[in-house]
């Protein structure tokens, strides 16, 4: 899954994982196996998020990766 923090820590979002499809997607969503995450819409609670930069973690198939997003409104 993906989880989406604040800079301060706090939760925002969870973007749950699923298996692509064949040839959906980019291109690794053509891969067999490959996972497929959900876009997120900027919404922590049905409520629309402030514009700054976020945190994302994502965990799928044993790999786990880090970065950050910037929401601009």
């Amino acid at each position: 899954d993906v989880q989406i923090f604040t800079l301060f820590g706090s939760h925002v979002a969870d973007l749950p994982v699923r298996q692509a499809a064949a040839g959906t997607g980019c291109p690794a969503g053509s891969l067999p196996g490959s996972s497929q995450y959900q876009r997120w819409d900027g919404r922590s609670g049905g409520n629309v998020v402030s514009s700054g930069v976020y945190i994302y973690q994502a965990r799928a198939e044993g790999l786990a990766f880090k970065g950050t997003l910037l929401v601009v409104r």
